[in-house]
């Protein structure tokens, strides 16, 4: 069985079966010429380079930098925040990801998830949008170096550079 998805027949030139695509492309062309002569794309082109120069210099803030803002143990407060966030909107930043780690300091600390550590989140959160800065959180206190709630061996690990001088022609056994 033979299938076929374009017939030529010998007394009809290949050519002639784009004919209607042909006609089109004519239409297509001549109104594509219209446009290129009436001068619209110079308003485009300024448009675009206005556009272009703005977003240059003052880019939407998905397009500035981004920092990862460590809160060791929680402990600051409202104004630390504002503080915070002013300076880093001053520069030039675009949003921050707030990274919770575990409780590092003898004094000042808001326990991870506690009512204190929610209303500073929330404050963070209100005060970057006033800033016009983005903020992304992370799930848990102590990425990327679990918690409390990791066992020993699931924990994160270290890998440690070490050296043994074993004379030549010998055999070595034992740790590094």
């Amino acid at each position: 069985m033979k299938i076929a998805f374009l017939e030529v027949k010998a007394d009809v030139h290949p050519a002639a079966a784009l004919q209607p695509f042909s006609h089109f492309m004519k239409i297509y062309k001549l109104i594509l010429s219209f446009l290129l002569c009436t001068g619209l794309p110079a308003l485009a082109e300024e448009s675009t380079l206005q556009t272009l120069q703005a977003g240059w210099e003052k880019p939407a803030r998905t397009y500035r930098p981004h920092t990862r803002w460590w809160w060791p143990g929680n402990a600051l407060t409202k104004a630390d925040i504002t503080f915070q966030l002013e300076g880093m909107a001053k520069q030039g930043m675009g949003g921050v990801e707030i990274m919770s780690a575990f409780t590092m300091y003898e004094k000042g600390n808001h326990e991870y998830l506690s009512p204190e550590h929610l209303e500073l989140m929330k404050f963070a959160v209100a005060e970057a949008k006033r800033l016009d800065l983005e903020v992304a959180i992370t799930f848990g206190p102590g990425w990327s170096f679990g918690g409390p709630w990791v066992t020993p061996e699931d924990q994160s690990k270290s890998l440690a550079i070490a050296s043994a001088d074993v004379p030549g022609g010998s055999h070595f056994s034992g740790n590094i």
